[in-house]
């Protein structure tokens, strides 16, 4: 018995899939989601730049992004804010804002006890 091709495999038939759609795009659909719009306003924002593209591949796409960053292995993440409160605590000293440095060193050491 012959498989029963579906329309979306059929030849000459472009289907196109989250996983197809470019990295800048999908990277500036993520950095309009972190500024807090509504899902309308992201549409919007998709379809002003990115004419001809399908809004919904994008957002798809975007929140694909969410979804693998919330599976990052947490030791990974605790050694990014690691680095990251001990640049920060750096550039603190280099400007002088003792405060800042204080609380990233305070950071620092609550990550250690972790």
């Amino acid at each position: 018995m012959a498989k029963r091709r579906s329309r979306a495999n059929s030849p000459g038939t472009s289907v196109t899939t989250c996983d197809q759609v470019p990295r800048p795009e999908v990277d500036q659909v993520v950095k309009w989601a972190l500024q807090g719009v509504t899902q309308n306003d992201l549409r919007e924002a998709v379809e002003q730049a990115f004419p001809g593209k399908r809004p919904e591949l994008l957002l798809a796409a975007a929140t694909k992004e969410f979804v693998a960053a919330g599976k990052a292995d947490r030791t990974a993440i605790r050694g990014f804010c690691f680095y990251a409160s001990r640049d920060l605590y750096r550039r603190a000293l280099e400007i002088g804002d003792f405060a800042t440095a204080l609380r990233a060193i305070k950071q620092l050491d609550d990550l250690s006890r972790r």
